[in-house]
């Protein structure tokens, strides 16, 4: 994610970079082994919400830069005190560098000053837009409906063909234009695929088989259609029509889901990953929720499916419908003929 986001800073997306950033650092274990690493990714975050603020003019990514790193700075002073001073120099410049730079984009400007207010007014009479052009006082037109599935068998074109000399066994051809239809276009899909594995939480007991995959079925169930439409986007970027990924999460007893991290896999790419995070984090499973608080591990795959078609000229055998050749012309009285004996 964050190798996707360098990527979007360099062609000025840096919208869609703070998003991926905040993703990246999230997914962060948290040792203490990162914490250079954490340190890092967040001032490099925050300066690229600056750029934000910067291009789009807009005061929301500099403010939230500043309380970020307002938050940040009295984390850090409370784990390692005089420790790291250093670090902490470089977090409240950068602070004083994105508060004043929102108090600069909030200031009036002298040109938004000077601009005349619009006003309205009304027309006394509205203007004929057809003024001078010779209008015919009637007119008619012939207008060709076409019908699908259903015909009316009242309707001249088709008595036409009912009547007409090739109205035989083989007349629907005809009449009906068969082809391929397609019962349903190609979609994405989502599918829990693998054993649900339990991560151990402090003071929580380990939760039952049944338990946890109900949790994780409530899960997909209320997300799955925000998932397709994170893959669709994923794949119409990548071109990835299948792609395995596996998510850890964390539901607690109110039903809510916490803690969302891509641990192995991806969804295509970087925004891919960041778009499934959001929506399974957006879930709220309500009275639902399991009766402890519990971290699951849940393997998904996602895929293309489709597109299911009908060969308009298939036949019939049985139950069962398959698509197969076009109906084959009557041999002629001869063809019946006894093979002749030797």
């Amino acid at each position: 994610m964050y190798q996707t986001a360098e990527a979007m800073v360099a062609e000025g997306y840096y919208a869609d970079a703070v998003r991926l950033m905040r993703h990246a650092i999230l997914s962060l274990p948290r040792t203490e082994d990162t914490d250079d690493l954490r340190h890092a990714l967040v001032m490099r975050m925050a300066h690229v919400q600056l750029l934000a603020a910067q291009a789009g003019h807009d005061t929301a990514y500099a403010q939230d830069a500043a309380t970020m790193l307002l938050a940040y700075g009295d984390r850090h002073e409370r784990l390692f005190a005089d420790a790291r001073a250093d670090e902490r120099d470089d977090i409240y410049e950068l602070l004083f560098e994105a508060e004043t730079f929102a108090q600069q984009l909030q200031a009036p400007t002298t040109a938004a000053a000077a601009q005349p207010r619009l006003s309205s007014r009304v027309v006394a009479e509205p203007v004929d837009t057809h003024e001078g052009e010779p209008l015919e006082a009637e007119f008619s037109r012939d207008v060709q409906v076409r019908r699908e599935w259903f015909y009316d068998p009242d309707d001249p074109t088709v008595r036409k063909n009912l009547e007409s000399w090739f109205s035989t066994a083989d007349g629907y051809q005809f009449m009906t234009t068969p082809g391929t239809a397609v019962l349903s276009g190609p979609r994405p899909m989502v599918r829990r695929t693998g054993r649900l594995e339990s991560v151990a939480l402090q003071d929580s007991r380990p939760p039952q088989r049944r338990e946890l995959r109900s949790v994780a079925r409530s899960v997909l169930r209320s997300s799955r259609e925000g998932l397709r439409d994170c893959y669709r986007s994923a794949a119409a970027r990548g071109g990835v029509l299948q792609t395995d990924t596996t998510i850890e999460l964390t539901v607690t007893t109110g039903g809510e889901v916490r803690d969302v991290v891509v641990v192995s896999g991806d969804v295509v790419d970087g925004l891919g990953d960041a778009c499934v995070i959001e929506e399974i984090a957006h879930v709220d499973l309500g009275e639902t929720g399991p009766t402890a608080a519990l971290r699951l591990r849940m393997p998904l795959l996602f895929f293309y499916d489709g597109p299911d078609t009908m060969s308009e000229n298939a036949r019939t055998d049985g139950a069962r419908n398959y698509d197969g050749p076009e109906p084959a012309r009557h041999p002629g009285i001869d063809d019946f003929a006894y093979p002749t004996l030797p």
